[in-house]
Parts: C-alpha cells; structure tokens; sequence
C-alpha cells in the first residue's frame, strides 16, 4: 500500500532543502523562511523511540535518572531485574524492533490526520509549536502506565486547538514499544483524534489566529479564521445554550454547527450572541469539541 507524501512528511532535523546557504549558528538558522507546509500541517506527530524503550520504566530519562542522579526509584529498579554489573549499554540488543510494520505506522499517523512526523528530535525556530505527550509523565514508552496516567482525546483536542488558536503548531508524542509497537491506548487516542480531524479539520489545518483567539464570555471557546471564522468549543453547554462575547453578527450572517447544520444566532440585549446547539447523542465527536463556523461575523 502506497501514502502519498502530501498527507505526511518524515521531518528528522531539517525543514527541507534551499538554494540558500546557511552557518551552523543560531542567527543564521533563524533566518530559513518558514515552509509553507508547515504553517499549513498544524498537526504533527512526535516519537520518542530508543534504548530507553528496553527498560520502560520511568520515562525516557532512564539512564540520566538512573546513572545521573541515581534516583533510587531507577536504582532500585536495577538491582531488583538485572545482575551485578549490567550497563545501559546492555540494553542495546534487546532493542530489535521485532514487530516493526511501517506500513501500519504509515496508515495510523495518516488515519490521526497528522500532517508530518518528527522522529525524537524536535524542530527549532520560526513558528512556535507545542510538543505534549499523550502520557503524562513520560516521552518515552512506559510499561507501568495506566488509563489515568494517559490524556483523553478531550484533552488532547483541547492542546490542538488552544495551539493552533493561538497561531501555533501542536506535535503529539507517542512512545513506542522497543519491540516496535504502537501500543493500543496510544493507537485508539491518534485514531480518535482523526475521527474529529475528518469532521473538523477546515477549523485547524491552513487556518490563521482570529483577532480574538479565547472568547471573552466563554472561556471555553477558542477562535480560528480560514474559508470562515470558526468558533471551537471544548465543553459542551449544559443547556444547549451558547453565549459569545467577542464575536459580533453583520446582516447576512451565517453559523453552522459543523457535522450538524444551520444553528440559529442572535445578539442578545448585552450585546452577546446567543446560539442554540441541537440536542446530539452522547457518543457523537461534537461532544469531545464542536465547531461553529461563521460567515459575515466581525471582531467585537
């Protein structure tokens, strides 16, 4: 099975290559222009995946922790699993990648909606990007996690839009096996994701900040503008009832709840706008964020 190269890009250490000639320093660095792909991608997937995937334990700071620091937790870790003697170094062999599928990879970065892929090192300069780990504590694969110890695709829709809201790229970082698998928790949140992408995504990609980015009434809602101004919100109201303080209505106005239709709007005597969601299932993606999309809208 063939990925086209327009859905993701492999991005290891460089942006791409230019006719321009650049010195190994900062100044000269900050100087690339900043792909337009990559203004446009908003999305990204990060992977730390090494040495440090053999143990699993902690975070991908093992040997710091365990050699640095001699944290006790690591230390004791060590004598307990290993004999007399074993170095990090000894880890190495059993780092064989055994069921490594790319094209699985392939299909589940494609399937999140993710535009571009970063392997361990992150991008630096330009346009500002938030790197956030879907487990809490640890870049790198941990055997002991559990449920808790992972972000909900709430959550993690709520760093994507908040990011991109706010002019930035969000890169979401998995931790695979040192086997080579993507274990099933991480597998169900990217897949997740890509279910809301698939609905919502003209709210994301291509899109620039709005004059407002967070909305003055409710804080729970976020601003994008593209082909039309969006308005993101990340919980949905107890009674269906929506109030925006720094948006404001123009005569042809229209807003459609995405993944729904036409919703009515209507400026209330505070001179916010009111809207009526429609009664939905609570099993639909509206409920993890539900985007409204304007047209003929002004900044208030």
């Amino acid at each position: 099975m063939k990925y086209s190269a327009s859905i993701f890009v492999l991005v290891v250490l460089v942006f791409g290559f230019t006719d321009c000639q650049y010195q190994p320093t900062w100044d000269s660095l900050d100087k690339r222009p900043l792909p337009d792909w990559y203004d446009e991608a908003k999305v990204g997937i990060f992977m730390h995946w090494g040495v440090y995937s053999v143990p699993s334990f902690g975070s991908e700071w093992f040997w710091y922790r365990w050699k640095g620091t001699k944290a006790s937790k690591y230390i004791e870790f060590m004598e307990k699993n290993y004999p007399p003697g074993f170095s990090y170094a000894d880890f190495a062999p059993m780092f064989k990648a055994e069921f490594y599928d790319p094209a699985k990879w392939a299909a589940l970065f494609q399937q999140s909606g993710a535009k571009y892929v970063v392997l361990t090192n992150t991008l630096q300069n330009h346009k500002w990007e938030n790197a956030f780990t879907i487990d809490r504590h640890s870049w790198g694969f941990v055997r002991a996690s559990t449920l808790k110890d992972y972000l909900s695709i709430e959550k993690i829709i709520e760093q994507v839009v908040t990011t991109v809201s706010c002019g930035g790229n969000a890169l979401i970082n998995i931790g695979p096996t040192h086997d080579g698998r993507i274990v099933p928790i991480f597998e169900e949140r990217l897949t997740q994701l890509g279910t809301w992408l698939k609905m919502n995504g003209d709210a994301i990609y291509s899109t620039k900040p709005w004059k407002h980015q967070n909305d003055s009434s409710t804080g729970s809602v976020w601003y994008t503008n593209g082909s039309a101004v969006y308005a993101i919100g990340l919980e949905w109201p107890d009674n269906n009832i929506i109030k925006l303080g720094s948006i404001k209505l123009l005569e042809s106005y229209t807003a459609t709840l995405i993944g729904y239709g036409k919703v009515k709007a209507a400026t209330d005597g505070s001179g916010d706008v009111k809207i009526t969601l429609p009664s939905l299932p609570l099993n639909t993606p509206l409920r993890w964020a539900y985007v409204i999309a304007f047209t003929d809208v002004a900044p208030k």
